[in-house]
């Protein structure tokens, strides 16, 4: 289907255009909307595995771990150190409690 473009006389501000152009873009890209959910959530559940990795790496617990996006968050790990223990909280920056400390 072919449209001959609309070429407003000089003043004219309306967009006639607008919503085939929307449609057009919407044809040309609906497989990126339809894979984005799930590539989002894959993406979450490595990045939050990774925060995992660290605690553990260190000597902490993981005592939860969220990839369900909610509240402001796509995901999180909660954990625990033992009092005393040292680690980098940038490695294995999330939600963090201390016990025994």
């Amino acid at each position: 289907m072919t449209r001959e473009r609309y070429d407003p006389p000089m003043g004219d501000t309306r967009i006639t255009d607008a919503p085939f152009e929307a449609l057009r873009w919407v044809g040309r890209h609906w497989v990126h909307i339809v894979i984005a959910p799930v590539v989002v959530i894959v993406f979450t559940v490595v990045h939050e595995f990774a925060h995992a990795v660290a605690v553990w790496a260190q000597g902490g617990r993981v005592t939860e771990f969220n990839v369900i996006p909610g509240g402001g968050l796509w995901g999180y790990v909660r954990y625990e150190f033992d009092g005393g223990v040292e680690y980098s909280p940038a490695l294995s920056r999330s939600r963090r409690t201390r016990c025994g400390g």
